[in-house]
C-alpha cells in the first residue's frame, strides 16, 4: 500500500471556485491499493466539495470496460450517491448498456490513454465524453483535519491490467454551479392516453413464398420482397448432396436441409443462409436479440440463435432450429447482407445430418412481433413457477437462523422454492463440493437439511431444491480418476473453471466414468440433503465451448478458411453431453422439480420443458431469455436493498422477463410484484408488459385485457416494491370483453389477475 501526502491552502470560507491538487498521474498494480493523504479546508455556505479524477486500465488499444476501482473517503465508500457526472448504464457504440457500479466497484475502461475513446469508432467504445472521468460530491465527507482517500484496484481476471488514474483534484465550487446526472430508470412516464393491451387471437402472416432452384427463396410480405440464397462450400463440390424440403406455416417459412456426405472421409462445409438487402436502409438490427446501433456485426449465442432486420419497407428475421446449427450458428449483417451461418460443420464418413431453420416475415417491423412469433413456433408457452431464492446454509460455527428469521425471509420473497448453495466442506481447506465433490461431505448435509426442513415448515407449499454442477468435480484426485472424461485445452493440459483454486472441468456421457458416477448426486441430495428437486447450475455448457481429448461430437470441425480442409475436429461440450444431461433431466422430473441456469442451446434440450433463468450481473442477458422461458435472477453485483429490487423488477419488466431472487443477504420486510407474479403461463411478451393466461404484469399504464368476459383483480406496486392497498384501477367492459385501465405513477408496477 502506497501513502501519498498533498498539501492544500486552507483558504477562508467563500464561494469560490478553487482547486486543490492531491496527486498527479497514479498507477496502481492489479489487486493492491493506494491511499492519499491530504489535508482540506471546510466548505462555505452554497458551496460544493468535488473530488474529480480520471481512470483507465492500462490497455494497448480500447478493449472494454471491467469492474475494477473501489474507493473510500474516510472510511466511507463512494458510491452512486456521491458521484455527480455518471448516468446508471454506461452506452457503448454498439447499443449495449452495462452498469457503471456494481457491489465490486465502479466500472472502468480498458484504453492506451485518455483520448483514444474520443477518436474511436470501435464497437466497443463509447460516446460519453465523460467515459473516463469521476466527480463525487464529498462536501459531507471530507475533513479540516485531514483526509484519507484509499483507491483499490480490483483484480481483474484474466487480465492482470493496472489502474491508472490521471491528476486527482478536490474542487470547491458554488453549489449553483454545480449540475449532478440524475440517475433516471427507464419506466414507462405518467400515462398520457390510452394504449390497448389484448393478446391476439389468431396468428397468420400474409406472406407468399417461392422457391427459386433448389438453394434460393423469395418471401413476399406486406408489399416487400426479401431473397434468401443458401450457400454450402466444401473442399470437394462433389462430396456431399443436399436435400431441401420447405414448408409455409402460419407465421414462418420452414427450410429443412438433409446434407450427406458421399465419401469415405471426413466432411467439412461451410454453410451461409443470406439475404442481400440491397438498397435498403436498415432501420433495426437486432443480432441474437441484441440491439446493434451500428446496424452492422455479426454474434454468436445458442440461446437466441437470430437475425432481426427491420428497413423502411418491412422487417423479417432468420432464426437456427436444430441442435447442431444452433450451436454452431453466428449470426451477422455484413456489408449489407443478413445471414445464419456454419463455418464449423462437419459429417462423419456416409453420415447424414438434417439442419432446419426458419424465416419469418415481419411486416410490421416490430422486434416484439417476431419473439412472440418464434416462441409459439418453437412451442415454449408453457407454465412457469415461482417465485425462487437461494438460502446460504451457516457454518458449523455460525448461529442458526431463527424460526422467525427463515420465516421472514421466505414470506416476504413469497418463495414457492428455496434452493441451498454450493456445498462446502467444514474441514480445512474448506473447499467446494462440486460434482462427485459431494463424496466427500461432512456437516454440510445434516445442517442444510434441517434449513430446508424447517424452511418447509414454516412456509407450507414451499418446495426445497439443492444446487447441481455437472461440469466441475472437486472430488480429490478426480482428473485421475474420470480421466477418459476431462476437458482439456489444445496443448492436452486439463482445463479448469476460473476461480481462485482449481475446479477440474469434466464432460460426462453416458460410457465414460464421469458420467456414470455423477448421478449419484441426485440420490445424494434427496436423502442426504432432504431436497425434492434439483437446481442445475450452467446446465447447457461452462466456461470451456470445447474440449481436445480426442472425443469428437460428430459435427464440429475446424478448417482453413481457403482450401476448407479440416484442422482439427474437437467436441463442443454442449454437443457432447446433451444426450447424457436429457436423460438425467427426465428421470429428476419424474420425482420433482428441475429449475437451470442458462436457457436450452439446442432445440432437443429445450423440448423437455422446465423452468430455466438467466443471470443478470450484466441486465442484457435478459435478452438470451426470451425464447424460451422468460425468467432473470435479480442482480448480484448492485442490488443491496428493497427499492433496488424494485429497480430491478422493473427492468426485468422492460426486457419482457419475469424475477427471481438472488442472494439471501438482502433484508425483505414486505412482498413485492413477485407476490404476484406466479404462476404464469406466457400468451404475448411486450417489453413493459407480460401477457399470460393467469395475468398480466406490466409497467406500463394502459387498457388491459383477455379479449373475454373474465373478472380481473388488480394489484398495484410502487416504485419502492410496496403494494398499494387502497389503489383504485377503473374496470369496463366494451365489445362483451372486460377491460382494465391503469394510470401508473413512475415507477410503479401491478398485477392484473385473471379471475
Amino acid at each position: 500500500m502506497k501513502t501519498f501526502c498533498a498539501m492544500a491552502a486552507l483558504a477562508g470560507l467563500v464561494a469560490t471556485t478553487s482547486a486543490d491538487l492531491i496527486t498527479t498521474n497514479l498507477v496502481i498494480r492489479s489487486g493492491t491499493s493506494a491511499t492519499l493523504a491530504f489535508p482540506a479546508r471546510e466548505a462555505a455556505t452554497a458551496e460544493v466539495a468535488l473530488l474529480t479524477f480520471q481512470a483507465r486500465l492500462e490497455s494497448s488499444r480500447i478493449g472494454g470496460s471491467t469492474y475494477a476501482m473501489r474507493l473510500q473517503l474516510n472510511g466511507q465508500p463512494l458510491e452512486p450517491e456521491h458521484v455527480i457526472n455518471k448516468p446508471r448504464t454506461l452506452t457503448i457504440r454498439d447499443g449495449r448498456q452495462l452498469g457503471w457500479f456494481a457491489t465490486p466497484g465502479w466500472r472502468v475502461p480498458y484504453a492506451p490513454d485518455f483520448t483514444a475513446n474520443g477518436k474511436s469508432k470501435s464497437p466497443i467504445s463509447s460516446a460519453d465524453p465523460e467515459l473516463h472521468r469521476w466527480t463525487f460530491d464529498v462536501t459531507r465527507l471530507v475533513r479540516p483535519s485531514g483526509n484519507r482517500l484509499v483507491i483499490a484496484a480490483i483484480p481483474n481476471l484474466p487480465m492482470a491490467s493496472p489502474l491508472t488514474l490521471g491528476p486527482v483534484e478536490l474542487i470547491f465550487k458554488p453549489s449553483e454551479f454545480v449540475k449532478r446526472v440524475k440517475w433516471e430508470e427507464e419506466e414507462e412516464p405518467v400515462w398520457t392516453g390510452p394504449s390497448l393491451f389484448v393478446p391476439a387471437k389468431a396468428h397468420r402472416v400474409d406472406y407468399r413464398v417461392e422457391e427459386r432452384g433448389d438453394r434460393a427463396l423469395r418471401v413476399t410480405a406486406g408489399g416487400e420482397s426479401f431473397d434468401i440464397e443458401s450457400e454450402f462450400r466444401c473442399a470437394d463440390p462433389k462430396a456431399f448432396r443436399v436435400k431441401r424440403s420447405v414448408r409455409s406455416l402460419a407465421e414462418c417459412v420452414e427450410v429443412t436441409d438433409t446434407i450427406e456426405n458421399l465419401t469415405d472421409g471426413d466432411l467439412g462445409l461451410m454453410i451461409h443462409h443470406r439475404v442481400p438487402l440491397a438498397a435498403r436502409k436498415v432501420a433495426l438490427l437486432h443480432l441474437c436479440g441484441w440491439p446493434k446501433a451500428l446496424k452492422e456485426g455479426s454474434q454468436y449465442q445458442a440461446m437466441h440463435p437470430s437475425v432481426f432486420v427491420a428497413t423502411e419497407g418491412g422487417g423479417f428475421a432468420l432464426l437456427a432450429r436444430d441442435d447442431v446449427f444452433r450451436v454452431h450458428c453466428r449470426s451477422a449483417l455484413e456489408g449489407g447482407v443478413a445471414s445464419l451461418n456454419d463455418e464449423r460443420f462437419g459429417l462423419a464418413p456416409r453420415a447424414s445430418y438434417t439442419m432446419r431453420w426458419s424465416f419469418f416475415p415481419v411486416p410490421s417491423r416490430d422486434y416484439w412481433d417476431f419473439v412472440n412469433a418464434a416462441r409459439r413456433a418453437l412451442d415454449v408457452n408453457f407454465t412457469l413457477d415461482g417465485p425462487m431464492g437461494f438460502i446460504s446454509t451457516p457454518r458449523a460455527s455460525t448461529p442458526a437462523l431463527t424460526d422467525a428469521e427463515l420465516k421472514t425471509f421466505a414470506d416476504n420473497r413469497s418463495l414457492r422454492y428455496v434452493s441451498a448453495n454450493i456445498p462446502y466442506s467444514d474441514q480445512p481447506p474448506y473447499r467446494y463440493l462440486h460434482g462427485t465433490g459431494y463424496l466427500e461431505a461432512d456437516g454440510w448435509a445434516a445442517r442444510t437439511k434441517e434449513l430446508l426442513q424447517r424452511l418447509a415448515t414454516l412456509r407450507p407449499g414451499l418446495i426445497p431444491v439443492t444446487y447441481f454442477h455437472e461440469f466441475c468435480s472437486t472430488e480429490s484426485g478426480s482428473p485421475e480418476k474420470y480421466r477418459d472424461a476431462r476437458i482439456l485445452h489444445q496443448d492436452g493440459a486439463q482445463a479448469n473453471y476460473p476461480y481462485n483454486y482449481p475446479l477440474p472441468l469434466f464432460c460426462p456421457t453416458l460410457d465414460n466414468s464421469y458420467g456414470r458416477a455423477a448421478p449419484g448426486f441426485f440420490d445424494w441430495a434427496r436423502q442426504a440433503v432432504g431436497a425434492r428437486g434439483i437446481y442445475w447450475d450452467e446446465m447447457d455448457g461452462t466456461s470451456e465451448t470445447f474440449t481436445f481429448d480426442g472425443r469428437w461430437d460428430g459435427h464440429t470441425v475446424m478448417m482453413d478458411p481457403k482450401t476448407l480442409k479440416i484442422l482439427q475436429k474437437p467436441a463442443m461440450i454442449t454437443l457432447l453431453s446433451q444426450e447424457w444431461r436429457i436423460r438425467q433431466a427426465k428421470e429428476i422430473l419424474q420425482r420433482g422439480p428441475l429449475i437451470a441456469n442458462g436457457q436450452p442451446q439446442t432445440e432437443s434440450m429445450a423440448r423437455a420443458h422446465f423452468l430455466r433463468f438467466v443471470e443478470t450481473g450484466d441486465i442484457n442477458h435478459l435478452i438470451n431469455a426470451q425464447l424460451y422461458t422468460p425468467v432473470g435472477l435479480g442482480d448480484h453485483l448492485s442490488e443491496k436493498n428493497e427499492n433496488d429490487i424494485a429497480r430491478q423488477i422493473r427492468a426485468h419488466l422492460r426486457f419482457g422477463c419475469l424475477y427471481y431472487y438472488y442472494g439471501g443477504h438482502i433484508r425483505t420486510t414486505y412482498p413485492q410484484l413477485t407476490s404476484r407474479m406466479y404462476p404464469f403461463t406466457p400468451v404475448e411478451l411486450r417489453p413493459g408488459v407480460l401477457m399470460g393466461e393467469e395475468r398480466i404484469l406490466t409497467a406500463r399504464s394502459g387498457t388491459f385485457g383477455w379479449g373475454d368476459r373474465s373478472k380481473h383483480e388488480v394489484h398495484v406496486f410502487d416504485n419502492a416494491g410496496r403494494e398499494v392497498p387502497d389503489f383504485k384501477a377503473e374496470t369496463t367492459g366494451r365489445d362483451g370483453a372486460t377491460l382494465t385501465e391503469l394510470h401508473l405513477a413512475k415507477g410503479w408496477v401491478a398485477a392484473i389477475v385473471r379471475k
